[in-house]
């Protein structure tokens, strides 16, 4: 999922590699500073999301692990939506996050890590289609 930021020196996109209700992790070359604030929109299957951030480890060349300061009660509901309903998927289907895997002889992109926001088994088996459909994980020949 690609996360787009602005920092007091750059605004650019990234690559949101670990997310839960309290942060995420953005793959980034350039981070900001530690402590440092940045605004932020993503769109999710729930809807657009906008908010503030501060950055708590800044790895150059790597990433920055965010948490979230500031965000619109509407905008944290459609998150905690989207993080129940992906728990829920990835009870079924393995959700990872390291970097490209060589699968095939072609380069697959990686995948987002979700963490859990809720006790596993609280979803109705009948909404997990929907939910597949809906985060793009699709099951491969089923």
């Amino acid at each position: 999922m690609w996360v787009a930021w602005k920092s007091s020196a750059q605004t650019t996109t990234s690559r949101a590699e670990v997310m839960g209700l309290g942060g995420l992790f953005l793959q980034a070359a350039k981070t900001p500073s530690d402590g440092s604030t940045i605004d932020l929109i993503f769109d999710l299957p729930t809807g657009q999301v906008r908010g503030r951030a501060i950055v708590r480890n800044s790895k150059p060349g790597k990433g920055m692990g965010i948490q979230f300061v500031q965000m619109k009660p509407e905008d944290r509901a459609k998150l905690h939506r989207f993080l129940s309903a992906a728990e829920q998927v990835s009870a079924q289907i393995p959700v990872t996050a390291p970097a490209a895997k060589l699968r095939a002889g072609k380069l697959a992109a990686p995948r987002l890590r979700i963490l859990p926001v809720c006790a596993r088994g609280t979803g109705s088996s009948r909404f997990r289609p929907e939910t597949r459909k809906r985060l793009g994980f699709a099951s491969r020949g089923k």
